[in-house]
């Protein structure tokens, strides 16, 4: 719990996720979909 998921864009690292109770064993995780949203939160 409380691990962080981090992703590169050009030189600067930012966090993708954060593992918390929401995320169950054994639980799917679409990365593709979750990066391309929080890119475009960032406006990258």
């Amino acid at each position: 719990m409380g691990q962080e998921i981090l992703f590169r864009a050009g030189f600067k690292k930012y966090v993708l996720l954060t593992v918390d109770e929401s995320i169950n064993n054994g639980d799917l995780l679409n990365v593709g979909e979750i990066l391309s949203q929080r890119k475009e939160e960032l406006g990258s």
